[in-house]
């Protein structure tokens, strides 16, 4: 699976599927930038097929944290991961499921951190 930017994702990609992560605290930037990178390593660690983006996005309020998949597989398994639940939320999306990033943090936190030296996971 390929990471890709954000807006790179969705050129390559319109209309992919996304599972979306919102807080229910005030959340400002550099906390919802953490919580991207974390989800990013989860991501990277379940190793499917198709790229990937993780965004922070403000469509509608409050911003949240966009992953984004090319493979609906890959969406499924991680939507799973997250315990997110579809929605009718889905405005341009082949398909859009929500989570909690307050419920998923433990499971966050859990994801190993790339080491600084070898850039691969502790």
């Amino acid at each position: 699976m390929a990471k890709l930017a954000w807006i790179d994702f969705i050129n390559a990609h319109p209309g992919a599927h996304v599972v979306v992560g919102a807080s229910e605290e005030d959340s400002n930037g550099s906390d919802l930038r953490i919580v991207a990178s974390r989800l990013g390593r989860l991501i990277a660690g379940q190793d499917v097929a198709g790229d990937y983006a993780v965004g922070i996005v403000r469509e509608a309020g409050a911003p949240e944290v966009f992953c984004a998949f090319q493979q609906q597989d890959a969406a499924d398994r991680f939507a799973e991961s997250v315990r997110a639940k579809p929605t009718d939320r889905q405005a341009g999306w082949a398909s859009r499921r929500d989570f909690s990033i307050d419920d998923a943090m433990e499971r966050l936190e859990a994801v190993p951190r790339p080491s600084r030296r070898s850039g691969r996971h502790k």
